[in-house]
């Protein structure tokens, strides 16, 4: 997946229309698909062209395969993938350890890891990160500075100075950082993407073209995973 659709977006203020490239190429053929591409493909046979394997391997802390959802509030193609990656989420359970990872591939996109991980901070991400998507992307508030953010989070009831301690905080500054290393070492250069155990990446373009087949190649990649650690443990 490589970054250059062009989605245009109004800026707050402005009747001129900038473009942001952010979203990735091969999930625009996804747009529109429905809920009814969430059946996982039947043998699916996991193939070095489903998957990246990276050439310098990204660190993990967790005694769990690790896995990371790269993705951008601005990305309609995320938000399609929301409901279906929810509902895989729920069936890994406590297998694998789990993070969405926020992207910005500008500098002016960091507000938006920054509403990401205040909210996580504060304990809202829960029932507000779904909240996000939907306000961007069918309510057309794009949520590109502080001001519109703070007016979003108190629709909801979140504590004003709260959010705004939390958004300017230096913790929130660094999970910022942080981010954009992960993104970095992952070489992610379009979203929705899937980062394996510091080892592997994959997408729905390369996956077999929907987000049920990227999925299912996750779930075998994790299955490799479990084993590798497995055998390290011998």
């Amino acid at each position: 997946m490589k970054v250059g659709t062009e989605m245009a977006i109004e800026t707050k203020g402005s009747s001129r229309r900038q473009l942001l490239t952010a979203c990735s190429v091969g999930a625009a053929s996804l747009v529109g698909s429905g809920l009814g591409i969430f059946s996982w493909p039947a043998q699916a046979q996991l193939s070095p062209t489903t998957y990246r394997k990276l050439s310098s391997p990204v660190a993990t802390t967790t005694e769990m395969v690790e896995v990371l959802e790269f993705f951008w509030y601005g990305c309609p193609h995320c938000h399609e993938l929301e409901p279906f990656l929810n509902e895989w989420e729920k069936a890994k359970g406590k297998t694998i350890l789990f993070k969405r990872i926020p992207v910005a591939f500008r500098s002016d996109l960091v507000v938006h890891q920054k509403l990401f991980y205040a909210l996580e901070v504060l304990g809202q991400l829960p029932q507000l990160h779904g909240k996000v998507f939907k306000t961007i992307q069918t309510e057309r508030n794009r949520l590109l500075d502080f001001e519109s953010q703070l007016a979003f989070v108190q629709r909801f009831g979140v504590d004003a100075k709260l959010f705004t301690e939390a958004f300017n905080s230096f913790g929130v500054a660094s999970k910022c950082m942080q981010a954009t290393q992960l993104v970095k070492s992952y070489q992610i250069d379009g979203v929705p993407a899937m980062g394996v155990d510091g080892v592997y990446t994959t997408s729905a373009s390369i996956a077999g073209g929907s987000y049920s087949s990227m999925l299912k190649v996750v779930d075998q990649l994790i299955d490799l995973q479990q084993q590798v650690r497995k055998t390290r443990k011998k």
